[in-house]
């Protein structure tokens, strides 16, 4: 059974920060888990606690900007740092339109290449022109 919510809830203040006790069960339930490019914390507090799941973590639950498809799903998507655009496509395909913040990171060189290889079955769309972001 997940803890309770107010067990792990952080006190926002830019970061997430848990409970001591919502801490404590991070440690031990997320620890082969960590990642420098997601707010794993937010991830797991979101989920009620518990192991993660192999896979792909939604963008809602604190993917960074320093993420090659980070996105304006993320809690940390600003005005000033926006995150790209995830669209699906009618036959289910979908496609990313990174941001200024995405394509400065990386370049659309390394960008292409994370698609090659991480997100074979979408498609990578050209920058997204700043009156549409």
């Amino acid at each position: 059974m997940p803890a309770p919510w107010n067990q792990l809830a952080p006190t926002w203040d830019g970061t997430t920060a848990l409970t001591p006790v919502g801490e404590a069960l991070f440690q031990q339930q997320a620890q082969d888990r960590m990642s420098d490019d997601y707010d794993l914390r937010r991830a797991w507090a979101m989920q009620g606690g518990g192991s993660f799941a192999e896979g792909h973590l939604p963008d809602t639950g604190g993917k960074l900007p320093n993420h090659p498809t980070f996105s304006t799903e993320s809690p940390y998507s600003t005005p000033q740092t926006p995150g790209g655009v995830w669209a699906q496509l009618p036959d289910g395909r979908w496609t990313f339109w990174p941001s200024q913040t995405n394509a400065d990171q990386f370049g659309m060189a390394r960008l292409q290449d994370y698609f090659s290889r991480v997100e074979p079955n979408s498609l990578l769309m050209p920058t997204m022109p700043a009156w549409s972001q």
